[in-house]
């Protein structure tokens, strides 16, 4: 089941509530592991022409009319009420978009959110082994390349582009366990699934960085999805003794890539520098769930990372320590030096 709300504030501050909006109900009990709205049209020119469509369907016109008006008051006046009812409102605007989901058991749609139906299907459920955490699983989706396409990545490795444009065409496959490159990207070789999802970058949504694998040990991958093969790979912390763990998150925003890892680490790279050039800080005892990066003042960075741990646990640490959303400042040097990052802040949550 999948709810879309809507968050009402008070102006008195006494209390705030979250309404849902639109429920859409699968058939299997499988969890949701990723969400992603995608919009209908995407120009002017386009969502115009909806509009029209849409006041066409419902028999308004702009022309005008001659005809005595007094007689329609009494629908005049519910349709202004229902118009002002904020739900209303809330379901107008999610009309104009679609939402894409896929499911750790290997299921992955796209809903026409006006109908409240599936409109397409392209997740893999057909494989014996599409149990929940499985290789085939569904992990991420992600809006691409100006809204023209859509990632999807499932748990083995495995990156597909599919065209909006040309009714969810694929596109292309950017890796996956039948490709010359295994042995660099593949995780199902070493019997192992990844955790992390795949991460666009913030200023140039067609850069994408992924997790990938080689000799049993986490590398990145950033991959330009408007190019055949210009894959850049490089191991994440290069010093062979670090005990990072699992790469568990990324984000990546111009030059910078933010590794969230196993042992609570957050770990940055230039990509600009040599790749065994790399600063990291030690954030928490438990693995970093969630990353972004956003650009601060000129030359620097901010990364907010969303930390594990469950309360009873957290109670044990310093106060310092028991935060569970951590705000770090990247400052990135033009020299071959490598960045440098501070943590401004820690809150709990």
């Amino acid at each position: 089941m999948i709810t879309t709300t809507t968050t009402k504030h008070n102006n008195n501050n006494e209390d705030s509530s979250i309404k849902p909006i639109n429920t859409l109900q699968i058939k299997s009990n499988a969890r949701v592991s990723s969400l992603c709205f995608l919009p209908k049209e995407r120009n002017d020119t386009n969502n115009n022409a909806m509009i029209m469509r849409d006041n066409e369907q419902h028999g308004t016109t702009n022309e005008e009319d001659d005809d005595d008006d007094s007689d329609d008051e009494p629908f005049i006046l519910k349709s202004k009420k229902l118009l002002s009812s904020e739900n209303t409102r809330q379901q107008l605007l999610l009309n104009q978009y679609l939402l894409a989901s896929c499911y750790v058991n290997g299921e992955a749609h796209l809903w026409d959110l006006q109908t409240n139906k599936i409109s397409f299907s392209f997740g893999n459920t057909s494989s014996s082994d599409s149990m929940n955490n499985s290789s085939s699983g569904g992990l991420a989706v992600r809006l691409v390349d100006t809204g023209t396409k859509l990632a999807y990545q499932t748990r083995n490795g495995t990156v597909t582009l599919f065209d909006i444009t040309k009714s969810m065409k694929v596109s292309s496959i950017l890796w996956s366990s039948t490709s010359e490159k295994k042995e660099q990207l593949n995780f199902s070789s070493f019997n192992k699934v990844t955790f992390c999802s795949m991460a666009v970058c913030k200023n140039n949504d067609t850069m994408l960085v992924m997790p990938s694998m080689k000799e049993g040990k986490d590398f990145c991958t950033i991959r330009d999805i408007r190019c055949s093969t210009n894959n850049t790979t490089f191991r994440v912390g290069t010093v062979e003794n670090n005990n990072y763990g699992m790469l568990m998150s990324l984000a990546m925003c111009e030059n910078l890539v933010a590794c969230g890892m196993e042992d609570g680490s957050l770990v940055f790279h230039d990509i600009r520098k040599s790749t065994d050039i790399y600063t990291s800080i030690k954030l928490s005892q438990y693995f970093i769930l969630g990353l972004d990066l956003a650009p601060s003042v000129e030359g620097s960075m901010v990364a907010i990372a969303g930390l594990a741990g469950n309360a009873e646990d957290l109670q044990d640490l310093p106060k310092s320590e028991q935060g569970t959303v951590a705000l770090v400042k990247c400052k990135l040097n033009n020299t071959k030096d490598a960045p440098q990052v501070t943590l401004r802040s820690r809150v709990g949550t």
